[in-house]
């Protein structure tokens, strides 16, 4: 199974909750492979029930990677699939895009695990007191700060963690690249966005020169459109789903699978196309631990019952699960945390 399928998948799955528990016509931004890779972090050293729900989330079994006895022939191909798909990923890391994990931690972790971490996704490990909560989190977010280049500022407050906290799994993500043919910010205008069939709101709007060179997808049976624009990195595009009038987004969402991207681009044609694309910067900091709980994943964040024991020896649970994501999109590029 392709693994970016997978994380696609998952955040297809993400935003449609979000959209359908949050506030009306509410932006979110999101990097479902951030959360994805958190998630593969706790799962690795997750066993029983814990890792069953969250290997049924993420579609595929990672607990198996810590060291065990008896291991049969197929067992040990599956293990070997995996641990080269999270090393691809990992290297996947580049000029435009960069992915950072860390552990901060109390006291010590489990040998196999730490092992695991860093030889499959290079994962840093730091010890770090969390009697002095103001410090920790002031440790934690100057780290996430400048993995992301200023982007994210903050990820904790000394109201999400306490004296008793035994361990912080982080994720960052970082990536930025121009378009491969950049928009004029002197004609960017003032134009409507419709945020419903009967609502739209005033954002200001990118265009370029005449045609521009995208490929489009569109097919009877779908209830929407894509349009996708290449960034000056190889293979690399911004993604735009248009829905057709009168579609709801949140159904859209819900009908959207992670293959389904890889057929819009086999599927697509080049096209020279008159586009206009709102400008935008948006920046989220949200906890998705009831969207996870929706998702099958509970056993994990309740305290009695969690089994996290090939993380470390302590009893640990998930007390909670937070994300932050910023995106800027402008004339020249794009720059997302």
């Amino acid at each position: 199974m392709d693994l970016g399928v997978l994380i696609d998948d998952f955040g297809f799955k993400l935003l449609a909750i979000l959209s359908e528990v949050g506030p009306l016509h509410t932006n979110y931004v999101a990097s479902s492979s951030s959360i994805y890779l958190v998630l593969v972090m706790i799962l690795i050293g997750a066993k029983h029930k814990t890792a069953d729900e969250l290997s049924t989330l993420l579609k595929m079994n990672f607990s198996v990677l810590l060291p065990r006895t008896c291991v049969t022939k197929s067992e040990e191909e599956e293990i070997q699939t995996l641990k080269d798909i999270l090393i691809k990923l990992v290297k996947s890391s580049s000029e435009v895009s960069k992915i950072a994990n860390k552990i901060f931690v109390e006291n010590e972790l489990s040998k196999d695990y730490e092992i695991v971490i860093k030889s499959l996704l290079s994962t840093e490990v730091d010890k770090i007191s969390f009697k002095n909560v103001e410090k920790a989190c002031l440790v934690i977010n100057e780290w996430v700060k400048d993995q992301t280049e200023g982007r994210i500022e903050k990820i904790l407050t000394t109201d999400d963690i306490s004296a008793d906290t035994t361990y912080v799994v982080v994720n960052t993500i970082f990536f930025k690249s121009n378009w491969r043919r950049k928009f004029s910010a002197e004609i960017t205008f003032q134009d409507d966005f419709h945020v419903s069939s009967t609502e739209t709101v005033k954002v200001m709007m990118m265009k370029g020169r005449g045609k521009q060179k995208a490929l489009y997808w569109f097919s009877p049976e779908a209830n929407y459109s894509v349009l996708m624009m290449p960034f000056e990195s190889d293979h690399i595009y911004g993604v735009y789903v248009l829905p057709e009038k009168n579609n709801n987004v949140a159904d859209i969402l819900t009908s959207i699978k992670g293959e389904h991207i890889r057929k819009w681009f086999i599927d697509s044609s080049e096209e020279e196309l008159f586009i206009k694309v709102p400008r935008m910067k948006i920046s989220k900091l949200f906890s998705i631990k009831d969207v996870l709980m929706k998702l099958g994943v509970v056993e994990v964040f309740e305290p009695n019952f969690a089994d996290l024991s090939g993380i470390s020896k302590e009893r640990s649970f998930l007390s909670n699960v937070f994300h932050s994501a910023s995106i800027e999109l402008d004339e020249e590029g794009v720059v997302a945390a």
